[in-house]
């Protein structure tokens, strides 16, 4: 079950709503903006992180809004998981980033997490 409204329309990696990051970096000459967002504690269907979704979707929505970059744990605080809240987003066609920390990862878990997130639809920027 899916907490992100339903939309009207699928959208696909080949039909972003917004350009890709990369093709803006490429192919534009204008200040691009990011907005970091931070996660919550507990799940993403309490109050907590219907309030991180809500503000993530406006943002989404938003034509000043390039990219949104998601923190995984901040402050060394077990939150929602980044790649919970950008899966979402990305699947509307919104450029995401998710920053992974190595703080209480191994090796085996920090390459499974980039392994599903590749799986849903994601780029990384190492192999």
């Amino acid at each position: 079950m899916s907490v992100f409204p339903a939309t009207t329309e699928q959208v696909t990696a080949d039909s972003w709503r917004k350009p890709t990051l990369r093709r803006l970096l490429e192919e534009t000459d204008r200040f691009l903006v990011a907005v970091e967002l931070v996660t919550s504690r507990g799940v993403i269907s309490d109050l907590a992180g219907q309030r991180v979704l809500s503000h993530a979707l406006a943002l989404a929505e938003s034509d000043r809004i390039d990219v949104l970059s998601i923190t995984d744990n901040p402050a060394g605080n077990a939150m929602l998981a980044a790649d919970t809240l950008g899966a979402g987003l990305r699947s509307r066609g919104q450029e995401v980033i998710i920053h992974l920390a190595c703080k209480d990862g191994n090796r085996n878990s920090l390459q499974s997490r980039r392994g599903n997130s590749r799986r849903r639809g994601s780029t990384t920027s190492s192999p």
